[in-house]
C-alpha cells in the first residue's frame, strides 16, 4: 500500500501540536490524575489511527507513535514545571497501539462496504 500523504501530513501537524502543548509550563497545565493518563491515552490514539491511515501498518503507526510519545516525556523534561513520567509514556503507548488499531477495523470495514456497494440488477418474472 502507497503511503496517504493527507494522514502522513495531518500526523505531522498534530506531533506538532503535541510538542507545542508539551513545551507549555507546568502550572498552566492543570490536568489532574488519573484524568492526565486519559487524556495521554486519547491524544496518542488519534496519532496512531492517523499513522496507520497514512502508512497502512499498524505496527510501524504503533512504534512511530510509542517513539514520538518517548521523546515527548524526555522533552518534558526539560519544561518547568513538568517531568518525565513512566505512566504518561505507558499510556501513550497503550493509546497508540488502540487508535491504530481501531484505524485498521475501519479502513476494513470500510473496504468492504465499498466492495459490496455495487448496483446489482434484478431479474424480473417474463410474462408468457
Amino acid at each position: 500500500m502507497k503511503p496517504d500523504w493527507r494522514f502522513l501530513t495531518a500526523a505531522a501537524l498534530y506531533m506538532g501540536a503535541i510538542f507545542w502543548l508539551s513545551a507549555q509550563p507546568g502550572d498552566r497545565v492543570g490536568i489532574p490524575a488519573p484524568w492526565d493518563k486519559l487524556v495521554h491515552a486519547t491524544a496518542y490514539a488519534v496519532l496512531g489511527a492517523l499513522l496507520q491511515l497514512g502508512l497502512g501498518r499498524p505496527a510501524v503507526a504503533w512504534v512511530i507513535a510509542t517513539l514520538y510519545g518517548l521523546s515527548d516525556e524526555v522533552h518534558q523534561y526539560f519544561v518547568p514545571g513538568r517531568m518525565f513520567d513512566l505512566g504518561d509514556w505507558l499510556a501513550d503507548a497503550v493509546g497508540a497501539a488502540l487508535g491504530a488499531y481501531w484505524a485498521l477495523r475501519w479502513r476494513k470495514v470500510s473496504n468492504t462496504v465499498k466492495a459490496s456497494d455495487t448496483t446489482t440488477t434484478v431479474p424480473t418474472a417474463r410474462s408468457k
